[in-house]
């Protein structure tokens, strides 16, 4: 059996929260290694800014190809006023707005699109802000 949570002191004599990646018994792994850990408290920061920046609708951005499919956040943003716009910001996996969604297009580029062309055609056209971190979601 693979141990994958801890709380409390690890073997290396760090303390605090463990959670190893499937298939990694968290005592075997050195906690200041991320690549071994979904979390380690005893990494410091768990995740550094890859890239920040804004996108129009469709647009295709590249960033670093780190080895994985990094976490994002993204939210619609409107710049004649400099606030966000009515609807919720979205994070994470491939979820999306009502209207909006957050795609991978390989680990180096990303898109932002509607989620359903064929049932939203008239989908007010976006301008959004987005933050690409260090931390993986998925391989």
């Amino acid at each position: 059996m693979v141990w994958r949570v801890l709380i409390g002191q690890h073997p290396s004599g760090h303390q605090g929260l463990f959670v190893s990646k499937p298939g990694y018994d968290l005592f075997g792994c050195d906690p200041t290694n991320h690549s071994q850990w979904m979390f380690s408290s005893a990494a410091g920061r768990m995740a550094n800014i890859l890239q920040a920046g804004t996108s129009h609708l469709d647009q295709v951005v590249n960033i670093p190809d780190i080895g994985y499919y990094p976490w994002y956040y993204f939210d619609r943003y409107d710049p004649a006023f400099g606030n966000l716009s009515q609807e919720e910001t979205i994070y994470g996996g491939n979820y999306g707005f009502p209207r909006f969604q957050f795609q991978y297009l390989n680990r180096a580029q990303f898109r932002i699109a509607k989620l359903r062309p064929d049932l939203d055609p008239n989908a007010v056209p976006g301008y959004f802000r987005y933050v690409v971190l260090t931390l993986p979601i998925k391989a």
